[in-house]
């Protein structure tokens, strides 16, 4: 009886041992969860800027209370020869960013032209207004594609990477996200065919995955971020049948830019039995890497420069592909901003309108699981070759601040904090979106006709109205008077 008493104490012991181990261990994993969770929050922080380097313009989006800019890093700069490194560029450029002005990069990888890539200029035709190919932005494949057996992928690219991720976190200048390249569809920016980028692209992935695998980090791959979205969902609504709609579409998304008359022409004189380069790459930027058996990347990025109202049919349109291949992947908006190729750069009234889009150029995307947007410009550059006075930005040259700024500045100091997004129905308002901010909640409308809206469901109390311009009312939230500049309603 000793010895079976003995045994059930012992039994006992031991669950109770194993259940607190196993409360220990369930602690440990809710608090990694939200570490990790944390990290991923200020990884893809929504608001920031693409395509800043000068003094002026990173101090203004210091001020702009922003938390990331997309920098990049050519291959060549920091690998001067095979295996030789100088990161003193690399080293200057993030710590200015990080201690300076609080900015943390986004790094898009440049492969550029130097001693590790190869050309293939032949039958390659720079778009019009660009007179020479290989053009000085272009960024070519890695020479050494092929490199590992049957596989295609690049030993000195993947080299390359890895050894910037270790000396950045050797360093302590951590790097979140690598993006590979930019814009592939464009001649401008790939001279390279899709299946050497989506090489290139799986290179990085590997390099990446290696490192996080050894290191235990969690550095993620973003695809390049590629135009015309625009013009690649026009093409296949039009020749899926969709005519009618891929015309109205097309309207919507080159007001900008053309008469409805010049875009119904070039829409209807689209040829379906020839995709093109453009559309053929985009296309194949979304397959399955078939030695991965997943996607090379952690997020699929577009750019965008077209009216808000056509975005969400292109986030739609991306989460489809990837749908059809398999897969779903986080989105990112790596590059965008306000184009306009008719008005001219001092039209008060396209002043006005840009600093209208901004925050429903924002809202619509994350309200669409979009994690980041980046703009660009910050400053309006009106001698650039690839955006001058048609992008339009918060500063002109001269640093003077556009109505842009203060409704860049407003709308990053209403929904910074942000950990839940929504679209509300049910109202005659179509645009109310309800931000959930530290257990408040913000509301953000807008709307094509004047009208008004009652809110008392949702807030009760007095409410206060803050418009794109910095202004504030308080009032009750049984009558609300909407238009098509976005306000900011708060309880």
């Amino acid at each position: 009886m000793k010895i079976k008493r003995i045994v059930i104490i012992l039994l006992l012991a031991a669950v109770i041992v194993l259940i607190i181990f196993g409360l220990y261990s369930y602690r440990l994993s809710i608090e990694s969860s939200q570490k990790n969770k944390k990290v991923e929050s200020e990884e893809l922080y929504p608001f920031g800027f693409a395509g800043i380097v000068e003094k002026e313009e990173l101090l203004a989006a210091k001020e702009l209370k922003t938390k990331i800019v997309r920098e990049g890093i050519t291959w060549h700069e920091i690998e001067k020869k095979d295996d030789v490194f100088d990161f003193t560029k690399l080293d200057s450029g993030y710590d200015k960013l990080t201690s300076e002005y609080g900015l943390q990069p986004i790094v898009r990888l440049k492969t550029k032209q130097g001693w590790g890539t190869k050309c293939n200029t032949t039958n390659l035709k720079c778009p019009s207004g660009y007179k020479t190919c290989p053009h000085k932005s272009a960024d070519c494949p890695p020479k050494d594609l092929g490199g590992w057996t049957n596989k295609g992928y690049s030993p000195l690219y993947y080299d390359f990477v890895y050894k910037i991720l270790e000396h950045a976190f050797n360093t302590e200048r951590p790097i979140n996200i690598l993006i590979v390249g930019n814009e592939v569809n464009s001649r401008v920016f790939w001279h390279g065919t899709a299946d050497e980028f989506l090489k290139t692209r799986t290179t990085v992935f590997k390099a990446v995955k290696d490192f996080n695998s050894k290191y235990k980090k969690d550095v993620k791959v973003s695809d390049n971020g590629f135009a015309g979205s625009g013009p690649a969902f026009i093409r296949e609504q039009y020749c899926s049948g969709k005519t009618e709609y891929a015309l109205r579409f097309a309207i919507r998304n080159y007001k900008r830019r053309f008469t409805a008359n010049q875009v119904r022409n070039a829409v209807q004189k689209i040829d379906c039995s020839n995709p093109g380069r453009d559309y053929t790459i985009i296309k194949e930027l979304f397959k399955v890497d078939e030695n991965l058996g997943e996607p090379s990347f952690d997020y699929m990025a577009y750019h965008f420069y077209a009216p808000w109202d056509t975005q969400k049919e292109i986030i739609d349109w991306i989460k489809q592909e990837m749908e059809k291949n398999g897969y779903q992947r986080p989105i990112l908006q790596t590059e965008g901003g306000f184009g306009d190729y008719i008005n001219t750069y001092n039209n008060s009234a396209v002043a006005q309108e840009v600093a209208k889009e901004i925050p429903k150029l924002h809202v619509v995307a994350l309200a669409n699981d979009v994690k980041t947007w980046l703009w660009l410009p910050l400053r309006e550059k009106w001698g650039e070759d690839f955006y001058g006075p048609q992008y339009k930005g918060l500063l002109l040259p001269d640093l003077t601040e556009l109505p842009a700024f203060k409704s860049y500045q407003v709308m990053v100091e209403k929904l910074d904090g942000f950990n839940k997004v929504e679209q509300l129905t049910g109202y005659p308002v179509e645009n109310i979106y309800k931000f959930t901010i530290k257990n408040k909640s913000v509301y953000v409308i807008w709307t094509d006709k004047t009208t008004k809206i009652d809110l008392t469901s949702e807030l009760k109390d007095q409410i206060t109205i803050t418009g794109v311009d910095g202004s504030s009312t308080k009032q009750k939230s049984s009558t609300i008077s909407i238009g098509e500049s976005p306000i900011y309603v708060s309880g």
